[in-house]
């Protein structure tokens, strides 16, 4: 009887007892998995092609070299063709006057060795009148170091021409007329016949320019040109409206193994996106845009292997001008070596073997004045990519999002930073940040030894921007007012960290 009431009650209280499916436990989890950026911009980074750092400071330089050049300080076009009356047996002495037929170039030459040229010898008459005609040139002298002397037998003209080769030979000792070198010059027919006969005459030119391998003498107004040179200049976009530089130098430095000095002349042409916007005219007469600046350029000692002049331009405000306009390639067109020295007492020297060449250089020491009305992007573009398991816990999962931004700044001022991300890759303008889906702006970026951090919550509509393959940030920095001229230094330093923090729920 016991036992049926026990079993009589274990049934009652099973069948009041109801059976509901099981509910697995939730909770949030705070998540942060995605980093969106871990960048330091040290100063010291921008030391590279074209900047230095000397002494803890740095120094932007731009520098280039001219490659070495000879000028031709020896090229000359004759304008002289004397004739000379030819008699059988009799000499007959004349002057051979050579001047160049450029009217704005003079040569006073004490000596010179031919590299290369050709004088003509044109009889007027008949050459078979004559057995041998003597010519002796007193002032041009062979490799045998004797006088030039031709015999020429009639059959060595051709139409009644001969041509002399003058490679090899030097003119030396000869007299000076002013502004021109003068050549003795005798002329003698030997005939079988008699004495004094008229037999014609013999035309002495010279068609083409004179090249000597060496020579030393006076030269007046005579230029050659360098080679061109052009340096390209990267700079964050739009900084030439956020600062203003300072104490900008230019250096010239030109090794010359020509003994004569020179005058530097050329253009420096300042271009941005391939459009001249200054030009500044090195030149020796009014039109010089830098008067103040001695470019002469040295001559060197005969003893010496070379000359070394160099040349600074410190501080000047014409330099300043064009470089403050933040060009990005400049240019040294032109460049040009002139030489005059026709008045001097010293004859100058020069052979095939001397060269001149160029080094210039632009330093521009980091210390600027910055405005804060203007916009600097810098050129990096952070690229992250969203893994499939991450856009699904977005897209299933997130309860809340938000980017937090950590910034430490070294520099000398403070600034405004603002964020931009996209699903589209985005450009260094405004154009395209302002066509960014997430915008976040005016972030103060306050000097100081520690970090700063923001936090910018995100929509529901915000973090769907995530469920892309590729996102796309990028920065904007725009530094306050510096009251006057800063230095950057080596040291300084903006650190920019960003991480996309998610919470999710949990089953």
């Amino acid at each position: 009887m016991k036992k049926i009431i026990i079993i009589l009650f274990l049934t009652l209280l099973l069948v009041s007892c109801g059976i509901t499916d099981f509910e697995m436990p939730s909770w949030d989890v705070e998540l942060t998995s995605i980093p969106l950026m871990n960048e330091d911009f040290p100063a010291s980074d921008l030391e590279g092609e074209n900047i230095i750092i000397e002494d803890g400071n740095l120094i932007a330089l731009v520098e280039d070299q001219l490659e070495e050049t000879t000028p031709e300080l020896s090229k000359i076009i004759v304008d002289s063709t004397p004739i000379v009356p030819v008699l059988s047996n009799i000499p007959v002495e004349i002057r051979f006057e050579i001047q160049s037929i450029n009217t704005n170039t003079s040569f006073r030459i004490i000596e010179g060795s031919f590299e290369s040229g050709q004088m003509n010898v044109e009889y007027t008459g008949e050459v078979n009148d004559f057995q041998v005609l003597h010519i002796v040139f007193n002032q041009l002298i062979t490799e045998e170091d004797e006088i030039f002397t031709l015999a020429l037998k009639p059959n060595d003209f051709t139409d009644n021409l001969y041509i002399i080769e003058l490679a090899g030979l030097t003119l030396i000792d000869q007299e000076i007329d002013g502004e021109f070198w003068l050549i003795d010059i005798e002329v003698e027919a030997e005939t079988s016949g008699g004495i004094g006969e008229d037999l014609g005459a013999v035309q002495l030119t010279i068609d083409d320019e004179l090249f000597f391998s060496e020579f030393t003498g006076f030269i007046d107004d005579v230029q050659t040109l360098d080679s061109e040179t052009d340096v390209e200049i990267e700079y964050p976009s739009n900084i030439e409206n956020a600062v203003i530089l300072a104490e900008i130098s230019m250096y010239f430095d030109v090794y010359n193994k020509i003994g004569f000095e020179f005058e530097l002349m050329g253009d420096l042409v300042a271009y941005r996106d391939g459009v001249a916007i200054d030009t500044i005219k090195i030149t020796d007469g009014p039109d010089n845009d830098l008067a103040d600046v001695d470019f002469s350029i040295h001559a060197c000692h005969p003893d010496s292997a070379e000359a070394l002049t160099h040349i600074e331009i410190i501080d000047n405000e014409r330099v300043n001008q064009m470089l403050r306009k933040m060009p990005d390639n400049i240019a040294f067109l032109n460049p040009t070596y002139k030489v005059s020295n026709l008045d001097e007492n010293v004859p100058g020297f020069v052979s095939n073997q001397h060269t001149i060449r160029s080094d210039y250089r632009i330093e521009i020491p980091l210390r600027a004045s910055f405005h804060d009305d203007f916009l600097i992007y810098p050129d990096q573009v952070y690229e992250v990519e969203i893994s499939e398991d991450n856009q699904d816990l977005i897209d299933e999962r997130v309860n809340n999002a938000s980017i937090e931004v950590e910034v430490l700044n070294d520099f000398p001022m403070g600034g405004v930073l603002d964020l931009f991300v996209s699903s589209q890759e985005l450009s260094a303008d405004a154009d395209s940040l302002a066509l960014a889906e997430l915008q976040f702006l005016g972030y103060d970026i306050q000097v100081s030894e520690l970090n700063q951090s923001y936090e910018i919550e995100l929509s529901k509509e915000d973090f769907n921007l995530f469920l892309n393959e590729k996102v796309f940030m990028r920065t904007r920095v725009r530094f306050f007012n510096s009251d006057g001229f800063v230095a950057i230094l080596l040291e300084d330093n903006l650190s920019v960290k960003g991480q996309l923090n998610i919470s999710i729920k949990v089953d």
